[in-house]
């Protein structure tokens, strides 16, 4: 059976891979990156020693690992933390899908920056949806690494994303404004079909009520429910043109029935939703 995290694959994307060593960084004090991974459907077995600190996030499947001969059952969502100079070998069972980071730097500095002390190497996620939400983060900055400054947000965010999965501060704040947008926005896109309290989404990235008001504004355009809305909306057109039934696209958009949501689309659309179907 496939254990399924709530990150979906259409917001992660394809497989990806990223190299940040040789990338120049201003001083900073967030542990440096050397390179993230993403490898959705992983079906490959791994048996080497790790040469530096490496966090697997795995987010959908279950496997089996063994780390200096200690051998674990792995269940999605966890966290697998690779120290230098262990041996590990692991393997899917069910295909997963698997972020992982490496980082530059001695181990004795490295990991206590992370908040990573003497645990085990295999631990389940204390926070999953925040750990989620930053590895959404790490992935869409990473197409962007050589732009001025994204190398130190991607740093940041690989922090935030191993603190929230041990369920330490995660300390949001330190991103820049656009880039703590761009996660929120990221978690709106995931949540569609849920009600969703606004302000819990702008504390949960470092933003009170009025701030998040004020940066959505500035970097999307619109306010955090006006910018909601419209996301609802083209989402609902294009799983209306898809064929889709006007009750179930109305529950995939967040609506209690199919009423609110006709009453709802008419008036933003000045026509039924059954005239957009496909």
């Amino acid at each position: 059976m496939t254990h399924r995290a709530i990150a979906p694959a259409a917001l992660l994307g394809g497989g990806l891979r990223c190299t940040l060593a040789a990338l120049a960084r201003a001083p900073g004090a967030a542990p440096r990156l050397d390179r993230i991974g993403w490898m959705p459907g992983k079906t490959e077995a791994i048996d080497r020693r790790f040469r530096a600190v490496t966090v697997s996030l795995i987010l959908a499947g279950d496997g089996r690992v063994a780390v200096d001969g200690r051998r674990s059952a792995l269940r999605a969502p966890a966290l697998l933390v690779l120290r230098p100079g262990q041996h590990a070998a692991y393997a899917p069972h069910t295909a997963w899908d698997e972020l992982f980071a490496v980082w530059s730097g001695p181990a004795a500095a490295v990991l206590p920056a992370l908040g990573l002390g003497d645990g085990p190497a295999l631990r389940p996620l204390a926070a999953p949806r925040l750990a989620t939400a930053w590895a959404a983060l790490l992935l869409q900055l990473a197409p962007a690494v050589t732009a001025p400054g994204v190398a130190e947000q991607l740093d940041l965010a690989a922090l935030g994303l191993v603190r929230a999965a041990i369920g330490a501060d995660a300390e949001p704040a330190a991103l820049a404004p656009a880039a703590r947008v761009r996660a929120a926005a990221a978690e709106l896109r995931r949540r569609l079909g849920e009600c969703i309290d606004l302000d819990a989404v702008a504390a949960r990235h470092g933003f009170s009520p009025s701030q998040f008001r004020r940066a959505c504004r500035a970097h999307l355009g619109l306010t955090p429910g006006a910018w909601l809305a419209a996301e609802r909306e083209a989402a609902a057109e294009r799983a209306l043109a898809a064929g889709g039934t006007v009750r179930a696209v109305a529950a995939a958009a967040g609506f209690p029935d199919r009423r609110a949501f006709t009453r709802w689309w008419t008036r933003r659309t000045g026509h039924p939703p059954s005239r957009s179907r496909g």
